[in-house]
Formats: C-alpha cells, sequence, structure tokens
C-alpha cells in the first residue's frame, strides 16, 4: 500500500483521479479532494487509509464494509460511494 505521506496534490490515484487539495485527516485516514480525468468538471473526495491501518486485515476490511454499504444507501445526508480500490 502506499502511503498517505507519498500522496500530495497533483498525485493521480489508479490513472482516474488527479488530486487537488487536502480537505482533512483523521486517525485512520485522509481524505483529498480530486478531479476525475476521464469525466471533465467531475469533481469527488478520496479517502484513503493511513499505511498502518491500511495494513491492519481487521481495519481494511472495515473500511471496505463501509464502502460498500454506503454505495447501497442512496440518501442525500450521506456521500455517494462510486469507487474502492487499493493503492500499490
Amino acid at each position: 500500500m502506499a502511503e498517505t505521506s507519498e500522496i500530495r496534490v497533483g498525485t493521480v490515484l489508479g490513472e482516474t483521479y488527479e488530486i487537488t487539495e487536502l480537505l482533512g485527516q483523521g486517525g485512520m485516514g485522509t481524505v483529498w479532494a480530486a478531479k476525475h480525468l476521464r469525466l471533465p468538471g467531475k469533481r469527488v473526495a478520496v479517502k484513503v487509509l493511513h499505511g498502518v491501518a491500511a495494513n491492519d486485515r481487521e481495519s481494511y476490511a472495515r473500511f471496505r464494509r463501509e464502502a460498500e454499504i454506503a454505495s447501497r444507501i442512496g440518501h442525500p445526508n450521506i456521500v455517494t460511494v462510486h469507487d474502492f480500490n487499493v493503492l500499490p
């Protein structure tokens, strides 16, 4: 897994999302603003787990489960999850 410290403005993740701004950090991860490179004008937020959490099976499983559940909810007060991936 890539460390969060390796990600900075201008980094391209998964050949899809170009990081544009740091939005915030928490105990498990960092949230970045990004633009979608194949869909002009599409802006997204990308959450990246910190290396310690990403390498912990339980934390990774919880993060993935939360993404899967949130992607099915479809409520205006809950973020829409469009993608889930693993960094090299």
